[in-house]
């Protein structure tokens, strides 16, 4: 297989986001809990506070609580120019595994160390991500910040992680959903492939008699990009134009198909006469509500003669794994794809990522 990609790796501040960062002291240790541990822990607030610091620098900080929760919120989520934790991690993650996994960074750092050399190590997680970067690229790697930009008219693939179906969804149900692709700005990484996101059902209604359609509305409002950044995706102009080439390619009919929905309305399924059942691995082509700009990686593509380590599954506890084992080839499946509807209107520091063939 050929393992490829020079990284010139930056990470930026986001310039517009939808999304509004923490602002109290309270808010900002939540949010680090549930980025750290997967959820909010309880207890006193200076316990808490506490126990991030172990497990973040190993060792507890001195100084007022205010000064020392805005310490380890810029540490790791972020609000200046030095690189942070957390998108340290997506990085890292994205760069072995070829797309970044859900999950809370502790359980993100120990699916990788298991990976790598076939126990979880023991230390802050600062230090953890030093030695898998060590581990897997043989030397020490920086991160540096630069931005790029999805535009309104850039079109990515989502991918349903569970079945929605007419016949037993109700309206405002969550739909969950990951990114079939990577999404680039030129050679910059914006959105890992991966990343998971979710919509919510905003219409539903079943089929009925007399070939009455069956209807579904999604609007895929939590997409993140690398960065954290929050923003929503629409299924416009564009994106109906590229799921239509891609069944034209394939030869496949648009009659009978599932359709979607107008232009500002993801995911409005229709189906003549017939329940619509979409399965998980379900494809659908969206592109963002409005431009919105990201924090991301450059990437040039430069082969190399390193090889990584395939993934394995996560586990509950340390597994033992072969240092030598190699990638299982994936088995295909042929995706679900949605049809739109045409009635309806410092240096830069070179650092590897594997290719898959």
């Amino acid at each position: 297989m050929k393992r490829s990609a020079v990284l010139g790796a930056v990470f930026a501040l986001l310039t517009t986001s939808v999304w509004a960062a923490p602002d109290t002291v309270l808010e900002k240790t939540e949010t680090l809990e549930s980025t750290v541990y997967g959820k909010v822990q309880v207890g006193a607030l200076t316990d808490r506070v506490h126990q991030l610091q172990d497990t973040i620098y190993g060792k507890i900080q001195q100084g007022s609580i205010t000064g020392q929760v805005d310490s380890l919120y810029t540490s790791v989520e972020g609000q200046g120019t030095k690189i942070t934790l957390h998108q340290e991690v997506n990085a890292l993650e994205w760069m072995y595994f070829d797309e970044v996994h859900s999950g809370s960074l502790v359980e993100r750092v120990g699916e990788m160390e298991r990976s790598v050399n076939g126990i979880e190590a023991k230390g802050s997680l600062q230090s953890r991500v030093q030695k898998l970067k060590q581990s897997i690229f043989g030397t020490q790697v920086a991160l540096r910040a630069k931005q790029g930009t999805i535009g309104a008219d850039q079109v990515f693939t989502l991918e349903l992680t569970e079945p929605v179906t007419s016949q037993k969804n109700v309206k405002d149900d969550v739909v969950h959903v990951k990114v079939a692709e990577d999404v680039m700005d030129g050679e910059t990484l914006l959105i890992p492939k991966g990343t998971v996101g979710t919509g919510h059902i905003t219409e539903i209604t079943k089929a009925r008699s007399f070939g009455r359609n069956a209807k579904l509305n999604i609007v895929f409002d939590q997409l993140q990009g690398i960065d954290g950044t929050v923003f929503t995706a629409i299924q416009g102009e564009e994106a109906k134009a590229k799921t239509k080439g891609e069944l034209k390619a394939a030869g496949a009919s648009v009659a009978g198909a599932v359709l979607l929905g107008p232009v500002g309305l993801v995911g409005g399924f229709f189906v003549k006469g017939k329940s619509i059942d979409l399965p998980v691995g379900t494809l659908v082509y969206v592109q963002p509500e409005s431009s919105v700009t990201i924090s991301g990686v450059e990437v040039h593509g430069v082969d190399t003669g390193i090889v990584a380590k395939a993934p394995v599954e996560p586990v509950a506890a340390p597994k033992a794994a072969d240092p030598v084992a190699t990638e299982a080839p994936a088995v295909k499946t042929e995706p679900v794809q949605v049809v739109p509807d045409d009635s309806l209107t410092e240096k830069p520091v070179i650092i590897v990522k594997r290719e898959k063939d």
